[in-house]
């Protein structure tokens, strides 16, 4: 098997002028605007889960008036059970309804008074019938769980559409290149997904001003790694196959594929 030679446009001082190897496909885009746009959303229902429990622990408590009683039925023709109220909040009356149980519903007539708790932070949202025989402890446990998950789904996002980019960029900017080897390939699958990934090694080289993002001397120290890759290319590449990868002498064990890589050397 022929040795692997490293690219010649690798050779160059850094920094090296790079480019995207594609434009962005419109899909991926949309894609990446799905994701914010979900966890977006789950943000605002966390917050407003979390508010509606602040409300019952920390609300001020002002008079209400029962103005009706409503009854509605939901997709199983299930009665659901409502009172609406009128209050003043800031000066202005404001109607709304709360759902309760039929015992409370039966409790409460029409100009029934009754106590409202409304948010110190933000009059009117979340408001909530003080009711009797329904007070409660306040419950974070699924809005914890909500704002838990937009967390995890906003870093995704920023990982894989901002930060991971870049760094690839950078590498492929500043990065010594070496050439790796296949040493394994690895697959995954289950009813609904599959994975393939290569794993392959490679070897620092002693750092030097021409060629590396610091100068320092780097330990000659084998280093492992893998990288997913689509089935095509996971088929058509042999254990023993060589190519070449970009890495940061100061931290070794960072590295990109340069056939794999969003970005290339530009002309």
């Amino acid at each position: 098997m022929a040795t692997h030679q490293i690219e010649p446009e690798l050779l160059r001082a850094p920094p090296r002028q790079v480019r995207r190897r594609e434009k962005i496909h419109l899909g991926l885009l949309l894609l990446g605007a799905g994701l914010f746009a979900v966890a977006a959303f789950i943000g605002f229902l966390a917050f407003v889960s979390v508010h509606s429990e602040a409300v019952r622990l920390h609300g001020k408590t002002i008079p209400c008036t029962i103005i009706s009683r409503e009854v509605e039925t939901d997709s199983e023709n299930n009665p659901q059970f409502y009172l609406v109220y009128s209050a003043i909040i800031n000066g202005q009356e404001r109607v709304a309804k709360d759902s309760v149980d039929e015992t409370i519903y039966s409790f409460f007539n029409r100009k029934t008074p009754a106590q409202l708790k409304i948010s110190p932070w933000f009059p009117g949202l979340n408001s909530v019938l003080v009711l009797p025989g329904q007070s409660r402890a306040p419950n974070f446990f699924y809005p914890a769980i909500g704002v838990l998950f937009f967390l995890g789904m906003t870093a995704f996002n920023i990982w894989f559409c901002w930060i991971l980019p870049r760094i690839h960029r950078a590498l492929v900017m500043k990065g010594i290149p070496v050439v790796a080897t296949i040493t394994n390939k690895t697959s995954h699958a289950s009813e609904d997904t599959s994975g393939y990934a290569l794993q392959y090694e490679y070897t620092p080289q002693t750092a030097t001003a021409s060629t590396s993002l610091e100068t320092g001397e780097l330990p000659a120290e084998r280093i492992s790694a893998s990288y997913g890759v689509d089935f095509p290319k996971f088929r058509d590449t042999q254990i023993g196959d060589q190519f070449t990868v970009l890495y940061n002498p100061r931290k070794p064990r960072h590295n990109v594929i340069y056939a794999l890589s969003d970005y290339v050397v530009a002309d």
